[in-house]
């Protein structure tokens, strides 16, 4: 716009903005995104379950009431590393989202320089006559400023920014699906410890009553009131049920390491949450909803249907990418010899 008067600035802005609002009031997308279909055959208003349950549930593991098994799951969902992943994706998806919608706004650019020209004249010619060489070192400093804005007559920023959007909220998704998976795997792990730690008790005082009636057995025998195979059968039966005292042991410290990680600690870090091998009295039968509902409560299955939207967005996205864009763009450079001027 050098080398225009202010009127023929001001006129050119002017038709600029006109044909921008214009394209604006008129501008569509050339694809259609439609939401995913539904069902042809919606599902029944009433559902007949075998068993009626008393109450609904939400943090399910608290039915039990172990405070021990509240702050391990509790714990799981601040330290477990895969679920600390899923909230690092969130918050990047959240960025993206961000980055993709920028283009709805005008981008302002500024920029600052300065240089020097050195021109050295080998055969420059003195006032007085003859030949010298002259040197130049003149110098340039220069701001420069840049608006660009595209005008989405295609809708296609709209629907990239949309289609972000949607990954987001899939994302969050993905957390719950993570946290979901992660609540059962504690839940499922912690009572097989406590399974296996309830086994190796019963297992001590079996070995114990074992020990007790092999020693009234030899005693018979020592007696004449019993015979060899007596002892003999009694003393296997005591070998049989030491040997299972080690796998039994073996399956608590499989456990508990699980346990450990799955809270995201070193194994044999647990401290207080460790199970004690206290079985505990089941809760009361939960309530149960149609099959629809359950479906629809399912997080993954959401965030696959938020990511089938979303790639239907996409699609108009690279529609309209081939068709020509209109921007607007303004830019303008200061500069002079000296930065004072």
């Amino acid at each position: 716009m050098r080398g225009m008067s202010a009127m023929q600035r001001a006129r050119c802005l002017l038709s600029r903005a006109a044909i921008g609002s214009v394209l604006l009031t008129v501008g569509c997308s050339p694809y259609r995104v439609s939401a995913p279909a539904q069902p042809e055959l919606p599902p029944p208003a009433a559902y007949r379950h075998g068993e009626v349950g008393q109450r609904d549930i939400g943090a399910w593991w608290r039915e039990f009431g172990d405070e021990r098994l509240n702050a391990a799951v509790e714990a799981a969902f601040t330290g477990n590393f895969e679920l600390r992943q899923a909230w690092a994706r969130l918050e990047q998806a959240r960025a993206q989202a961000r980055i993709d919608g920028a283009e709805l706004y005008p981008q302002l650019d500024l920029g600052t320089g300065a240089g020097r020209l050195h021109t050295v004249d080998r055969d420059a010619r003195r006032p007085s006559g003859g030949r010298t060489t002259r040197t130049a070192n003149p110098d340039r400093y220069f701001v420069s400023t840049g608006l660009r804005y595209e005008i989405d007559v295609w809708q296609r920023i709209a629907a990239q920014r949309r289609a972000a959007q949607l990954d987001y909220a899939a994302s969050r998704q993905d957390v719950e699906a993570t946290a979901l998976l992660l609540s059962g795997s504690v839940v499922t792990t912690w009572f097989v410890a406590q399974e296996q730690h309830a086994l190796l008790d019963l297992l001590r005082k079996q070995t114990e009553v074992s020990r007790t009636l092999l020693d009234l057995t030899e005693l018979r025998f020592g007696v004449g009131a019993g015979s060899a195979l007596d002892v003999l059968q009694q003393r296997q039966q005591l070998a049989d049920t030491e040997a299972q005292m080690p796998v039994v042991r073996a399956r608590l410290d499989t456990a508990l390491n699980l346990l450990a990680v799955l809270l995201g600690r070193a194994p044999g870090t647990l401290g207080a949450m460790t199970p004690d091998g206290t079985l505990r009295a089941l809760p009361p039968f939960p309530r149960l909803v149609s099959p629809a509902d359950l479906l629809d409560a399912r997080p993954d299955l959401r965030a696959a249907r938020l990511r089938l939207h979303a790639a239907d967005h996409r699609v108009a996205v690279a529609v309209a990418d081939r068709l020509p864009r209109l921007a607007l763009n303004l830019s303008y450079e200061f500069s002079a010899r000296s930065w004072d001027s």
